[in-house]
């Protein structure tokens, strides 16, 4: 889902989620912090910290206290406009992919770049667990000891597995699964597949689940600083 399908449809779809909504919609709030992120990012370094995001917002705002009776709000367009008549900078297809693209890898690279340009990086917390670091599955844990999915991620080998939310895990390679060796079982199974039996809707299901041999970015990050004299590092600084 686009940022501005996100916006459009928050009230009919992203307030009544469903077990699918992590796959099919996105969060406004979190992809507009994102997106608010890297279009300063982008602003301070074409305009060599000159101007920022801050910098065009209070713009549109005057421009709203001097023309109160007659405007008519923001457009996308009116965004564009307003950068390039403050700053000089053309953002408009860095607005495009942000806004109206599905992509996740673009906006990925653009996120990885805005991050880059501030000298920072996102790495995985050393103390995530190992059934989300290395397989991308989060789990939960019942009253009655029951292990229950609650989310496998995009392009996750749980996902891969068919691994869903509400699915009860079982067993790996035929050992039960209990919160105390989850992570255990996991561990063990690096660059190698490993049977995962489990329970959807009272029926018995059996998957394949392949871990890699190193873990990838699943789950919690956290952000690490890499270059103090990068071109916007200030974004970070707060300044």
């Amino acid at each position: 889902m686009t940022l501005s399908e996100a916006s459009f449809d928050a009230w009919i779809k992203l307030y009544h989620p469903s077990a699918d909504s992590p796959y099919s919609q996105t969060s406004y709030y979190g992809k507009g912090a994102i997106t608010a992120f890297i279009l300063d990012t982008e602003i301070r370094v074409g305009s060599h910290n000159k101007f920022s995001l801050q910098s065009v917002l209070q713009s549109l705002w005057n421009n709203w206290l001097t023309q109160k009776e007659s405007y008519r709000g923001i457009t996308g367009k009116t965004l564009v406009d307003e950068i390039s008549t403050l700053t000089g900078l053309d953002l408009r297809r860095v607005i495009e992919l942000l806004t109206k693209n599905t992509h996740s890898e673009n906006f990925r690279q653009l996120f990885d770049r805005a991050l880059a340009l501030c000298g920072a990086v996102f790495v995985s917390k050393k103390d995530t667990p190992a059934a989300l670091r290395l397989a991308g599955l989060r789990t939960q844990t019942t009253e009655n000891a029951k292990v229950l999915v609650r989310f496998s991620y995009p392009q996750s080998p749980a996902l891969a597995s068919g691994l869903y939310n509400g699915d009860e895990l079982l067993a790996i390679d035929d050992l039960r699964v209990s919160t105390n060796n989850l992570n255990r079982l996991i561990e063990r199974a690096q660059a190698r597949s490993v049977r995962v039996a489990f329970f959807r809707n009272d029926r018995l299901k059996n998957t394949i689940l392949s871990i890699p041999s190193q873990g990838e970015t699943w789950g919690e990050r956290t952000l690490e600083i890499t270059n103090n004299e990068a071109p916007a590092m200030n974004v970070l600084k707060g300044r």
